[in-house]
């Protein structure tokens, strides 16, 4: 059976104005799920297309195959857009539509999630049929290397500090980096080159802090700013799911770091296998002089808890966070 493909391969058709009868776009980068979306509506106003979009709550699985069966009265191909398809109720109902698709309609369904394409038939079938396209979510260094490929389309120069710059202060949020970058470019007009101090005066963050800075709190053992910062993340967007499994990753970054700094000289290889940019080993170095092999195999006993906590009690998240951070101090050396 085939897998997925990437979602970057799936645009491609469509620039090529090559539409499918039948795709399957999802993953956890949500940006590009909603450019793709874009891109498909305005190739098909391009193409004259008719175009619809709803919510699997907005219609039956009938009514969509339905939908996608009849043929348009002015006889041009139809683009039907299913969002939130993984909730859809009785989805293995489309299987026999999507063995035999209207030659006249392309259907797309979207999930805003990661997805296993082995969990039911629905998704056996579409990956089987090679239509399923992945949205991987970013990894540091791909939001880093986009940052300064949306500078050079622009033809802008900057040096890294201000790429730095904008993901500290931004955060890995491609929507809300995108919407940053796109005001920055609106205001600096025709200029070819930017400081870092013009930067700084363009830059207002949407939120006080970002995840980026509870990294930094927590690298230097300074549990009182992290509290802080954890309240401020709650008190907006994240979610404590959402702090968990980031806190996971960066503290299994840093015990990669811990393993192999010893043994590979080479900056770049040591970047990539801990899963960051260069730029920021040194942060890392910073940490592994704080934390302990045994500080750090107790943090991750603590996330695991945590995790079975939030999942199988009724404890707020600030109280959750709380302990949390506290069990931190208790297990390590300030």
């Amino acid at each position: 059976m085939k897998t997925n493909r990437n979602i970057k391969e799936f645009s491609a058709q469509i620039n090529k104005e090559k539409f499918p009868e039948v795709a399957f776009i999802f993953g956890e980068e949500n940006y590009y799920l909603d450019k793709t979306v874009e891109l498909i509506q305005q190739n098909s106003k391009k193409l004259n297309y008719s175009f619809e979009s709803f919510n699997q709550q907005e219609k039956s699985v009938h009514e969509i195959i339905d939908l996608a069966s009849e043929f348009s009265l002015f006889g041009g191909k139809k683009v039907i857009v299913v969002k939130d398809f993984g909730s859809m109720k009785q989805k293995e109902k489309f299987i026999p539509y999507f063995d035999n698709p209207s030659l006249a309609t392309t259907l797309i369904l979207v999930e805003n999630s990661k997805v296993n394409l082995d969990q039911n038939q629905t998704y056996k079938k579409l990956a089987a049929l090679n239509c399923a396209y992945d949205s991987p979510r970013f990894k540091e260094d791909e939001i880093l290397n986009w940052i300064e490929t949306r500078f050079k389309k622009q033809k802008i120069k900057i040096d890294f500090e201000i790429v730095n710059l904008l993901y500290s202060n931004v955060g890995n949020n491609l929507a809300e980096l995108d919407a940053e970058l796109n005001k920055i470019f609106l205001v600096i007009g025709d200029e070819q080159k930017l400081s870092k101090e013009s930067i700084k005066a363009l830059i207002v963050s949407s939120r006080q802090y970002t995840i980026f800075d509870l990294y930094n709190s927590l690298r230097d053992k300074k549990f009182d700013s992290a509290l802080k910062i954890g309240y401020n993340l709650l008190n907006g967007e994240a979610t404590m799911v959402y702090i968990i499994v980031m806190l996971h990753r960066y503290f299994n970054s840093l015990l990669t770091f811990q393993e192999l700094k010893r043994v590979s000289k080479n900056q770049i290889a040591l970047a990539s296998k801990v899963g960051c940019h260069p730029y920021y080993l040194k942060d890392y170095e910073s940490a592994s002089k704080r934390y302990s092999f045994n500080e750090l195999s107790k943090i991750f006993e603590i996330l695991l808890q945590k995790d079975i906590e939030l999942k199988s009690t009724s404890i707020d998240e600030k109280t959750l966070f709380t302990l949390m951070i506290g069990e931190f101090v208790s297990v390590t050396k300030r």
